[in-house]
């Protein structure tokens, strides 16, 4: 044991210091709620706004802008039972995903006028025994290092949190209440300084996207001569074209196959060595891998189809409607992908044309619970057709800018990435007492 600790029975906090109270967690709550759904208003604008999970801002362990949260109607009443208040820690009970779990919490630092919504819950911190600041970076700790899991279920495809279970199974440790106000002050300083520098960061990438989309849709659209003589297109996203080039119907450049997806209750058409792309696979770059894969059984027994290598892959449904890919290998998908074997010479020259009009494309989509463009309207997109050889050398040219600019970014993701690691293991470790805050330690 480490020298001037003590141990704890919690597996995430094993040693904390000796002069720190150890208690279970649920002795720091006074009270739990449930929030409301309310109903759904009549009118544009009407009813009170809302908060849920979507809303929370959890890279800055905040809130988004009231003005992006929902509304819903609620009796006065209600809204005064469901109304967040300053000191608040209002948890995620129900929802969460593979990538972010159940049971993401966010502190009320301000008065806001919003209500809870129903997958979420109020945990009122007791103030005398624990400064709620406190318990909200200790929640934090405990979620951001998997310790929380062990506390949800998924049984209806939606994972909920037992908060209970949670309070009662696991311990917090108190430092006197100097120590917690001089701990979280030096917590919202330094975090808000890593906040600043992943913020910068991000403001980067975001330059560096829209570069990568201003290239491509130059290249795709202007040829890469710029001596050219050039004429109108007649096609608004386009605009003018080299004089040599033409437009064509994409019916008449490649073909449109749905992909599909095998009986999720028959084991033997899922794992094999069939890659198979959904949705959450494609993100406008070459792709080799997917998240799941099939049999050999799911393709004979057609289930799936299988494409050929060297095609672009278009998704057509969804919130993510428009993103492409290019397939380096033989693969499958499922049906809300289209792939597009090409006619002319260049198949990457075509995967770079879709990246170039995705706006114009999700601006045409169909709306009813979800956007969705099928392969006739598919068909109908009018593309720039620069003759074959100019496809390849677009191409060549493109992927070797494209590369360049995804090396850059990368980097930045990785540095991103880490300062995130550095604020998530500076909450744990103070709140944990690994590091004291010297003034008062």
């Amino acid at each position: 044991m480490t020298s001037g600790m003590k141990e704890t029975s919690s597996p995430w906090m094993l040693e904390v210091p000796e002069s720190w109270t150890v208690l279970p967690a649920r002795y720091c709550v006074t009270s739990r709620q449930n929030g409301s759904w309310g109903e759904s208003p009549l009118n544009e604008g009407e009813g009170q706004f809302c908060l849920r999970a979507a809303d929370f801002d959890y890279e800055h362990l905040g809130l988004k802008p009231r003005e992006s949260f929902t509304r819903r109607v609620y009796s006065e009443a209600e809204f005064e039972r469901v109304k967040v208040r300053r000191g608040d820690l209002i948890v995620e009970k129900s929802g969460g995903g593979e990538k972010t779990p159940v049971g993401r919490a966010v502190l009320i630092e301000n008065p806001i006028d919003v209500a809870f919504s129903n997958f979420l819950e109020r945990l009122t911190v007791d103030s005398l025994k624990c400064i709620p600041e406190f318990f909200a970076y200790w929640w934090t700790a405990g979620y951001q290092s998997a310790s929380f899991v062990p506390f949800f279920n998924q049984t209806t495809g939606i994972q909920n949190l037992n908060t209970t279970k949670l309070l009662a199974a696991n311990v917090i440790a108190l430092p006197e209440s100097e120590e917690q106000y001089a701990i979280v002050e030096l917590l919202d300083e330094e975090c808000a300084k890593i906040d600043q520098a992943i913020d910068l960061l991000q403001q980067e990438l975001d330059a560096l996207e829209q570069l990568k989309k201003s290239i491509i849709y130059e290249a795709v659209t202007k040829g890469l001569d710029p001596t050219v003589p050039m004429k109108p297109s007649g096609v608004e996203w386009i605009g003018e074209i080299p004089e040599h080039w033409v437009t064509k119907r994409l019916r008449y450049v490649a073909s449109a196959k749905t992909g599909q997806t095998p009986p999720s209750d028959d084991p033997t058409y899922f794992d094999g060595p069939v890659t198979w792309y959904t949705p959450n696979d494609i993100n406008n770059d070459h792709v080799d891998t997917s998240a799941r894969t099939l049999t050999l059984k799911a393709i004979s027994e057609r289930r799936a189809p299988l494409i050929s290598a060297g095609v672009t892959l278009f998704v057509g449904i969804g919130a993510t409607i428009g993103k492409v890919g290019f397939s380096n290998s033989a693969c499958s998908f499922n049906q809300q992908i289209t792939a597009l074997p090409t006619y002319v010479d260049s198949a990457e020259w075509l995967f770079y044309v879709m990246q170039a009009q995705r706006d114009f494309i999700v601006g045409q989509a169909m709306y009813t619970t979800l956007p969705i463009v099928n392969n006739g309207s598919l068909g109908d997109l009018l593309l720039p057709i620069p003759p074959g050889g100019e496809q390849s050398e677009i191409a060549v040219a493109l992927n070797k800018r494209i590369s360049h600019i995804d090396q850059i970014v990368a980097v930045k993701k990785l540095q991103s990435e880490t300062l995130a690691r550095q604020r998530e293991s500076l909450i744990f470790e103070y709140v944990t007492g690994k590091r004291r805050v010297s003034e008062v330690a």
